[in-house]
């Protein structure tokens, strides 16, 4: 009698690891079927432009504005991403948001946009593109787009989201986009369900055919944030100058900007107002690597210097932080491009994103 109920008995053992292996592959096959899985570490992205677009001309002059705009939540809010409380902005807040963005890039007329967290079919901004939305306001000089996810899931399961992720890096142009890649970026190294679900940084690459022949390569990207104890940051920049060498080893005229998540060289950490962003840096900042081989369009003695708060490009969401207090922001470009200008535009910005608005004048090369 004993034997035949120890026979029952593991007989439901065994049922039960059975059933318990099969929910486990359904949730994982579901897990997977869900989160973003770029198809390749390098993959061409869609392209939208209008057939009459113009081309560019050697010689050009242009403008190229960079920003990120935090997925167009304006500045009343500290996320649970960053310690806080808040969860998504109101749909009014993000209506006021990307008008004032609107208005800002209409004001400076950029010739290239280069935009950081933009939302397209996120929970928390009701599942709106925004690129779609923003180009809605702009002059219909904004001919031709492209854009790469670096954020995305159908259901992110976790307590602060419940619901759709998706997050882009966008480019807008006035001029024809021939083709656009996604370069992925090193990921912060985590349990495996949580790089499925996690930020897949990367790099927007685009190219823009100039009369006569050749092309003019605008990049936009966006590094880690929060990747402290780990080489994250390290190797990021180092697959960026890889690029970017690569770029100039081909005689191509490039230009790179975005939310770089990294203080300029020699700039000490503890400099920074709110004290707890210091634990975001290292002592000696990963990005002296771009600095030593590639233009900055903000050298490093007006990024160091005494007038640096007026290249300041970041504005923690923090209650504690007082102002923009730190350049995590920048624009670096070939030694084929002709410089002409470059400001940060903090006196009307400070209340649409934690981050300001990048521009840059610059000539394309003349042709022999």
């Amino acid at each position: 009698m004993g034997v035949l109920v120890m026979g029952r008995a593991f007989k439901g053992i065994k049922w039960a690891l059975l059933t318990l292996s099969v929910g486990v592959l359904l949730f994982l096959a579901w897990a997977y079927s869900s989160a973003y899985f770029p198809e390749a570490p390098t993959q061409s992205e869609e392209v939208s432009c209008s057939a009459d677009a113009p081309l560019l001309s050697s010689g050009q002059s242009l403008k190229v504005l960079s920003w990120n705009v935090q997925f167009m939540a304006g500045k009343e809010y500290t996320f649970w991403f960053e310690n806080g409380e808040d969860l998504r902005p109101t749909a009014e807040d993000i209506t006021m948001t990307i008008h004032e963005v609107a208005r800002i890039i209409a004001d400076e007329n950029p010739d290239i946009v280069l935009l950081q967290e933009m939302d397209n079919g996120a929970a928390r901004t009701d599942n709106e593109d925004q690129l779609a939305r923003l180009l809605g306001l702009l002059s219909p000089d904004y001919k031709c787009s492209a854009r790469a996810y670096y954020w995305k899931a159908n259901y992110l399961m976790h307590p602060k989201v419940n619901g759709s992720v998706g997050m882009e890096l966008t480019t807008f142009s006035k001029y024809k986009i021939e083709s656009a890649t996604r370069h992925a970026l090193y990921e912060i190294p985590d349990f495996f369900l949580v790089q499925w679900f996690d930020v897949k940084r990367a790099i927007l690459e685009t190219t823009m055919p100039i009369v006569g022949g050749g092309f003019f390569h605008a990049l936009n990207t966006h590094l880690s944030a929060f990747a402290q104890g780990t080489d994250t940051m390290e190797q990021q920049v180092r697959q960026t100058v890889e690029l970017l060498d690569s770029l100039s080893a081909e005689n191509v005229p490039w230009l790179i900007g975005g939310d770089f998540n990294l203080l300029p060289p020699s700039i000490e950490k503890g400099a920074l107002a709110y004290g707890d962003a210091q634990d975001l840096y290292q002592n000696t900042s990963e990005i002296s690597k771009i600095f030593d081989n590639f233009k900055s369009a903000a050298t490093i003695v007006e990024l160091t210097g005494d007038g640096r708060q007026g290249h300041f490009t970041h504005y923690s969401n923090n209650p504690s932080a007082t102002g923009l207090d730190r350049v995590i922001d920048y624009i670096f470009y070939s030694d084929m491009l002709a410089f002409e200008g470059y400001k940060t535009r903090q006196h009307d910005t400070q209340a649409i994103s934690d981050h300001m608005p990048l521009i840059m004048t610059f000539e394309l090369p003349k042709s022999d």
